[in-house]
């Protein structure tokens, strides 16, 4: 909340998306609208519900609520030995200012004072329901008082209220001084009003003729909680007393509201202004979002439970706000940290989103999600003390758990694996430190495993045990193999068989070590990978399948780790790095896991060998682990080395996650006896086999967010408008492909979508392709992340020109010397132009044209402008002829090399997005237009695919019209379909969809504008038609003609080969970014 000088309005406040005003000025929503960035929004009056605006600012005037002489009156005469005053004496004040004091003889009658408001006198607006906080400091001497709030009704009668009685304290200079009075009242329904009195009932251990004394100080009301069970607003100093005039009728101020987008002022940080309805250059700004970003670096923590943390770097009013409603106030003083203590009702268990805003509730400081705990008790306490039933919802893996349960649950469960998962999940939730029950295991057998797990094993039976509970409960789709290799143990580990069914045991009499146990297991594995794990581990759901996919997803991999977890949920290992020093580095050490830092899969200097799975070909090849760092340690280091030294890659695959118990089995400590002392002996074996190679890396400790990324010779972030979803639409699909063209040009890629958000599986998709995604809460900003990263960027590659035109002042700032790509995806004026023409619309036309002078500007403030149009090329250059670069954007499309023949398919199709208006229109005028005239001829139906139809959409179809919406695969479309068409009257840019088809070898019919920029030829690969009587006339020679429909179909899909594959694609991009003088070794 913020007081302006101003003579529009007296204040503001932000709440629940809204900003609200009081003004006095008459007709002030009538010649004002709200504007930021390019959104304008009305001001409406609030005529009732005023009780919602009310805030938890003080009501009483500040120290005037101390002050007797100002705000205390008797409603009636005092007895004539009893007065009132301020500041008594020294040994009496309290140290915060002024304390007030009535005294008189013992023998007094009683007498009250009565809180007299300035505006409102003794009776104070008050809203029913509403709970009111009433606080104070109190001391008597030689009496008994009484604090009370009374509430009134309309004609002023008490109906209810509450007291306090004040007893005998000293009165000082210090809290423990005083009777610190804090009570909570409610008011009933019917209150109007309240009053507040102090009052001397009698005397109390008197002593002949002294008098008593009530003293009191820093007395204040608030509204703590609405009567909606609702935690109130939080707002400064008049706020709520501007309110309560409002709703008292005392005054003639009027209550405006606006609707805005919190969020999106946050992530452009545009002026707010009020600008003048009949002359728009008369603007006032209300509020500056970077007058606060400018000066203030700040950053909230959760802490002992409860608490919440706040560092801002200057002086500040604060708002705390919870699940965007505030929940506390206060004043920052700026370095230091200031604790907020979270009220009970959040101590639910849940994950809360948590915002540190300035005091307008506008310019979010700092934000992060926290899971508010309803027990501080640490998980092995309760595992300990609540055996043999823990409660298993609290345990730092329980996600994990239940995310395995529920694919296991999917995938059907028979009543032996049933009881076999129920068992082991209770193991896990126990713990290996506090399970007993060891009942046989059983594990299903495979003859042809994919993968091959080997576990070395030492002593520790429970432990392995654990191990393999947890392999259980773990779903993975790939078939696998386990091999314990019992590595001379002495414990119940030597009857394991008589435990576990379905895996293969190696015994050596003799312990070998870590790696002659591991070097022996892999000799008995028969999948087509290894996989090293140890037993003091719990992997989770998918963690053998995500590492197996790195194989297909990256190129020449030959060893790929998982992230390791402490079990306490924090980060154990996020890939290592080998400083130039040659000492390792676990990276990511005790951090957040889900930091999107740590959250993408990428090359690193080395895997731990917990979890890491490699071809059984490459482990061949470079001979295991090596023999010269026996026992132990350091021989998975050595092994990364090895196998990127024979041409191989090693990959951090972030989406495996394994629990990883650090030391059960080794121990900690690398100076005394035990096997942890090998890691010292072996490090200088390390570095002087593999100096050469790591002597470039560098400084040790310095820039280890930079130094992690391997394998890469530069650096772009992408920004677009929200996260690529690979199976919804061509737009996404055409921004991933570009992120892996940037990719296969040796660039670590960064993703940033505006609206910041986390987006589930299409999130995690980037991240398993090796995409860094920013998202909230860990970033707040567009500009938050360029503040952050934009020194290390080479290259920006924006996508449509509104994302450009947010994105271009922030990377000019801090990324100045990073290039500026903007790809337009479509050109937006052209194609609102052509839906104006389409549909004779003035309207639209005046809105084209006003798009067409800000996609233009942009186009000029960019280095380079990426179009996959040649005649949007054309246009673009016929406005900006001398102030734009334009070059060809690449499109990639897979050819289908399985292509079902024309006799196994029917019917006609149409793909597309029906969040996209052109798509829409298509569909209604094929169905409208071409399909009266189909039906003549033909009996096939339309078939109609795409994500999010319209209703009105679904109210075209019938009989032959069947809109099936969204496909999780597109080949059900493109294989079943004997003709595809794509009928566009309007739109830009080039049609995902039409190369889609004719990489599937599905021969097209298309409008003008579908076919544009393809490269496409009427009659050759395809049918171009602009008369309903056209449509129908190709498709009919497609779809009874196979000699011709083959021709158009292995014609279409050769163009497809040698214009849009993902090597021209490469090259295109290389030639883009060569233009800009980026350039990567080939």
């Amino acid at each position: 909340m913020s007081k302006f000088d101003s003579s529009l309005f007296e204040m503001l406040t932000v709440y629940e998306g809204k900003i609200n005003f009081i003004s006095k000025r008459e007709k002030f929503s009538e010649d004002y609208i709200l504007k930021f960035a390019e959104d304008l929004k009305e001001l409406s009056k609030v005529g009732q519900g005023f009780e919602s605006f009310i805030g938890s600012d003080d009501i009483l005037v500040g120290q005037a609520a101390s002050d007797v002489q100002l705000s205390w009156i008797a409603k009636s005469p005092l007895p004539p030995s009893v007065h009132i005053g301020s500041n008594f004496s020294e040994s009496t004040n309290f140290s915060n200012g002024q304390t007030a004091y009535m005294t008189g003889s013992g023998a007094s009658a009683s007498a009250c004072l009565y809180y007299s408001d300035k505006d409102f006198g003794t009776d104070i607006p008050a809203v029913a329901g509403a709970t009111y906080q009433l606080r104070g400091l109190f001391a008597t001497h030689r009496a008994l008082g009484r604090l009370k709030l009374t509430f009134l009704d309309e004609e002023r009668k008490p109906i209810g209220g509450c007291e306090e009685l004040l007893t005998e304290h000293k009165a000082g200079g210090q809290i423990e001084d005083w009777k610190q009075v804090d009570t909570h009242c409610t008011a009933p329904q019917g209150t109007k009003y309240l009053q507040i009195n102090i009052c001397f009932v009698r005397s109390y251990n008197a002593i002949r003729d002294m008098n008593f004394f009530i003293f009191f100080n820093s007395v204040s009301l608030k509204i703590v909680w609405t009567k909606k069970g609702e935690s109130n607003k939080t707002t400064a100093d008049g706020w709520t007393r501007l309110i309560l005039s409002i709703l008292s009728g005392s005054s003639t101020y009027v209550l405006y509201s606006a609707e805005v987008d919190v969020e999106k002022i946050n992530a452009g940080r545009p002026n707010i202004y009020l600008v003048n309805r009949e002359n728009d250059s008369d603007q006032t700004l209300v509020y500056d979002p970077n007058s606060i970003f400018d000066f203030s670096e700040s950053e909230i923590k959760f802490e002992n439970g409860r608490f919440l943390s706040i560092k801002i770097n200057m002086p500040i009013h604060y708002i705390v706000y919870c699940d965007n409603r505030p929940i506390a106030s206060g004043y920052h003083q700026g370095h230091h940290h200031t604790h907020v203590k979270l009220p009970d009702n959040l101590l639910d268990g849940n994950a809360h989103l948590f915002d540190v805003r300035d005091a307008t509730g506008i310019t979010i400081l700092a934000r992060d999600v926290f899971i508010v705990p309803y027990m501080s008790t640490p998980w092995y306490i309760l595992q300990e003390h609540a055996a043999p039933f823990p409660p298993s919802a609290l345990a730092p893996a329980a996600v994990d758990r239940y995310r395995a349960l529920q694919a296991h649950l999917a995938n059907g469960v028979g009543g032996d694996l049933q009881a076999q998962l129920f068992h082991a999940h209770q193991v896990l939730v126990l713990g290996f430190n506090f399970n007993k029950d060891f009942r046989p295991l059983r594990f299903p057998q495979d003859r042809t495993p994919k993968v091959s797990i080997i576990i070395p094993v030492h002593n520790k039976f429970e432990v392995t045990y654990f191990c393999l509970c947890a392999l259980l409960v773990a779903h993975n789709k790939s078939p696998y193999e386990i091999i314990v290799v019992d590595d001379g143990s002495t414990d119940k580990t030597k009857q394991l068989a008589s435990y576990v069914d379905g895996i293969k045991i190696i015994r050596n009499e003799v312990s070998l070590g870590f790696i002659g146990a591991c070097n022996k297991g892999a000799e008995s594995a028969e999948g087509e990978y290894v996989v090293f794990l140890n037993n003091d581990t719990e992997p989770t759901i998918g963690w053998l399948d995500e590492l197996l996919d790195s194989f297909a997803i990256f190129d020449k991999v030959g060893l790929a780790g998982s992230k390791l977890v402490y079990p306490d949920g924090t980060l154990q290992e996020a890939g290592g790095i080998v400083w130039g020093s040659g000492n390792p580095w676990n990276y990511g050490r005790s951090q957040n896991p889900h930091e999107p830092r740590f959250a993408y899969s990428r090359e690193a200097d080395y895997l731990s060998g917990a979890a890491i799975m490699l071809p059984k070909s490459v482990w061949d090849e470079v001979g295991g682990f090596s023999t010269e760092f026996m026992p132990a340690y350091f021989e998975d280091t050595d092994l990364a080395f090895k196998i990127r030294a024979h041409g191989y890659k090693t990959y951090y695959v972030a989406s495996s996650v394994v629990y990883h118990f650090e030391g059960v089995t080794s121990g900690v400590d690398v100076s005394g006896g035990g096997a942890k002392r090998h890691q010292e002996i072996n490090r200088p074996k390390f570095k002087r086999k593999w100096v050469e190679d790591y002597r470039l890396h560098g400084r040790e400790g310095v820039n280890p967010d930079l130094e992690k990324d391997r394998g890469i010779h530069g650096r772009a972030l992408f920004v677009d408008y929200q996260t690529p979803k690979v199976d919804t639409d061509a737009g996404s699909y055409a921004a991933v492909q570009e992120i892996r063209l940037v990719q296969a040009l040796g660039y670590k890629v960064s993703f940033l979508s505006q609206n910041l958000a986390y987006l589930g599986k299409h999130t995690e998709y980037l991240q398993r392709i090796g995409v860094e995604v920013y998202h909230a809460p860990f970033y707040q900003s567009i500009e938050d992340v360029f503040e952050k990263h934009g020194k290390d960027f080479d290259v920006v590659y924006m996508t449509r020109y509104y994302v450009a035109r947010s994105c271009v002042a922030a990377a000019r700032r801090y990324a100045p010397q990073a290039k500026l790509v903007m790809n337009n995806a479509d050109l937006h004026f052209l194609r609102e132009m052509r839906t104006a023409i389409a549909s004779n619309d003035r309207a639209l036309m005046g809105k084209a044209l006003t798009v067409r002078n800000d996609e233009l500007s942009v186009m000029q403030d960019v280095d380079l402008v990426l179009s996959y149009n040649s005649v949007e090329h054309a246009v673009i250059m016929s406005h900006n002829p001398d102030s734009t670069r334009v070059m060809h954007a690449p499109w990639v499309e897979k050819i289908s090399n399985n292509i079902p023949p024309f006799e196994a398919r029917s019917d006609v199709a149409f793909l597309g997005g029906f969040n996209h208006h052109p798509n829409r229109e298509a569909v209604e005028f094929f169905v409208l237009a071409v399909m009266p005239l189909l039906r003549q001829k033909s009996d096939m139906h339309l078939k109609v695919y795409g994500s999010n139809p319209s209703k009105e959409v679904y109210q075209l179809a019938s009989d032959d019209v069947i809109v099936h919406g969204y496909v999780e695969n597109v080949n059900v479309v493109f294989d079943n379909c004997r003709v595809f068409v794509a009928p566009l009257v309007s739109g830009a840019g080039i049609k995902g969809k039409v190369l889609a088809a004719l990489a599937h070898g599905t021969p097209c019919v298309l409008s003008p504008i579908a076919a544009e920029g393809i490269g496409l030829r009427h009659g050759y690969d395809c049918f171009i038609a602009e008369t309903p009587a056209d449509w129908v006339e190709y498709i009919m020679r497609l779809y009874t003609n196979a000699d011709l429909w083959l021709e158009l179909s292995n014609r279409g899909r050769n163009l497809i080969n040698e214009v849009y594959s993902f090597e021209a694609g490469r090259a295109k991009m290389r030639s883009a970014f060569e233009s800009l003088s980026l350039y990567t070794p080939s």
